[in-house]
């Protein structure tokens, strides 16, 4: 690593200590931590940390290395038992969420093919995949 890299290294993980990096929001720190992925990574492994970063989404986080059972390391958050209320209203918003999900494939053309293996298109029980149909929008 060189002085210009080891000068920009704390650019890159102070932000990411403080929280999530978006790509959207600061482009040059981003920049930097594409670039100096592999530094950022044996940095805040010393720490106990590990990066998350997804390009294609445009975030990057610091998380916890998950360790075995025995090991007794501080952890950046600590985990709290969810109550029975909250943890009911997180599995009906996934759920919700899931429905939303399936109701856009379908808005937006992603139907299951039913056409069968004997290549009939009499609506076999079997799915072989999905095909993307045309959608007319009402205006």
């Amino acid at each position: 690593m060189n002085c210009a890299e080891t000068e920009s290294l704390p650019s890159v993980v102070i932000p990411l200590l403080k929280g999530v990096v978006y790509r959207d929001e600061k482009p040059t720190i981003w920049e930097d931590l594409l670039r100096l992925q592999g530094f950022v990574r044996d940095y805040v492994k010393v720490l106990g940390l590990e990066l998350n970063l997804d390009e294609s989404e445009g975030y990057a986080f610091l998380g916890s290395v998950e360790e075995e059972e025995g090991a007794d390391r501080p952890r950046l958050v600590a985990r709290r038992q969810l109550s029975y209320p909250v943890s009911l209203v997180l599995a009906l918003l996934r759920k919700k969420l899931a429905e939303f999900d399936a109701e856009q494939d379908r808005r937006y053309g992603f139907y299951p093919s039913t056409k069968g293996r004997r290549g009939d298109d009499r609506g076999a029980s079997d799915y072989q995949g999905f095909r993307r149909r045309p959608v007319a929008f009402r205006v």
